[in-house]
């Protein structure tokens, strides 16, 4: 059977040098590893492992349906101290593979489509950063060119704070660039914040295998099943009814 890590092993669809112009870094840590820093349900770890590595798995589809070049960095290919300088790295060594611009993305977004990331290749492509604002003040996704930070810049920026999306857009602004701006969406980083994005969920027509799964976890729990069975009834309804949402859709 395959394990998890082999599921987080650096997926890099092969092309030439002259083809090299954008990949998607996912920088995410391995479900076992998350599942000790946040806590999806007060169910105790093997539940909480089993949705981390389930956000994983649908990152990693999301990438693979957008057709973009996927390199997974996950704790054990971190190098640094600070959350920062990681990040930092991991965007230098998939530079370092010939790639001209990245689109950083986490695991923790699960309304992120292929549409948002065909949409930032796009963009990137015609030299113009993307910046997908979280509702925490952070971002979900960072499209940028391989010159568009010094490391400097970059270290300083306010990583983890409420005012990090507005200190990357103003540092696009003042290399007279202007970025563009996806549609803000909510990282799933404890239950609180899940519990939003399933809410959310059953008010639109989308509905993708990532939240029908989380969507069944919740519903065999008695508290979240009296809270939520009304909301997962609605949507599993209309997502029979659903057609393809357009790019930038959530």
């Amino acid at each position: 059977m395959e394990s998890e890590k082999d599921n987080l092993l650096v997926a890099i669809k092969p092309q030439t040098q002259k083809q090299k112009q954008t990949a998607v870094l996912l920088f995410a840590n391995s479900g076992k590893k998350e599942a000790t820093s946040k806590k999806f349900i007060g169910k105790g770890k093997k539940l909480n492992t089993h949705i981390a590595s389930a956000l994983n798995k649908h990152a990693i589809a999301t990438v693979k349906a957008a057709g973009i070049d996927l390199v997974l960095i996950d704790e054990t290919k971190q190098r640094g101290n600070s959350f920062g300088e990681k990040l930092w790295n991991a965007s230098e060594d998939v530079f370092a593979l010939g790639y001209q611009s990245i689109i950083v993305i986490g695991n923790d977004s699960p309304q992120l489509n292929a549409e948002h990331l065909q949409f930032t290749a796009k963009q990137l492509s015609n030299n113009k950063p993307v910046i997908g604002p979280s509702a925490d003040g952070g971002f979900y996704l960072l499209g940028m060119h391989k010159n568009d930070f010094d490391k400097e810049s970059f270290l300083n920026l306010p990583w983890r704070k409420a005012n990090l999306f507005f200190a990357v857009k103003q540092h696009f602004n003042q290399q007279s660039q202007v970025a563009e701006i996806l549609l803000e969406l909510t990282d799933a980083d404890d239950e609180a914040s899940l519990k939003r994005i399933l809410k959310a969920a059953s008010l639109t027509a989308k509905l993708n295998p990532l939240l029908k799964l989380l969507l069944n976890l919740f519903n065999s729990i008695c508290e979240f099943a009296t809270i939520l069975n009304q909301q997962i009834n609605e949507f599993l309804f209309i997502s029979k009814k659903s057609s393809r949402a357009p790019p930038l859709s959530v």
